[in-house]
């Protein structure tokens, strides 16, 4: 019995620390960016999520260039050039 409750504490704190996708890195002005935003991002990019995530320099570097991606893209489409080709790629 000790050895049961023991396992399902043990799962339980385990669980408790994975990190969700839907985790707010990122907050701005005009939105934020989750775990799940990231990695969808990390994907299109051929990047490996594995080891953007085991490298804090790297991931914070990636975190910051799509961060800056979406500001960009954010502001463009505010001031009206989102029709513009280099402006499209990104959205």
């Amino acid at each position: 019995m000790k050895c049961t409750l023991l396992y399902f504490f043990s799962l339980a704190v385990l669980l408790s620390g994975c990190s969700r996708l839907s985790e707010t890195l990122v907050q701005y002005n005009e939105g934020s960016i989750t775990r799940g935003d990231f990695y969808a991002w990390l994907d299109t990019n051929a990047d490996d999520k594995k080891a953007v995530a085991n490298n804090k320099t790297l991931f914070n570097e990636k975190l910051e260039a799509y961060a800056l991606q979406r500001i960009a893209v954010t502001e463009a489409q505010n001031s009206k050039f989102s029709d513009a080709a280099p402006i499209r790629l990104l959205i």
